[in-house]
């Protein structure tokens, strides 16, 4: 499982309308594991460590 964080914000400028995002991805750094069991055996499918993803955005609505 992992935390992310989310923030949208409409705004008007001029005579447009505008869309700031901000993003941040795997606050935690929980790494992903995935595997397989059976029989008491356990076979990793795909692991590996995953950071934290931050992304910023601004869009135009017309």
């Amino acid at each position: 499982m992992t935390v992310d964080f989310v923030w949208n914000k409409r705004f008007q400028a001029g005579t447009g309308q505008y869309e700031f995002s901000l993003n941040i991805e795997n606050i935690l750094q929980e790494d992903y594991e995935a595997y397989q069991e059976r029989g008491g055996d356990r076979v990793d499918v795909d692991t590996y460590e995953q950071g934290t993803i931050f992304s910023i955005g601004l869009k135009r609505m017309f």
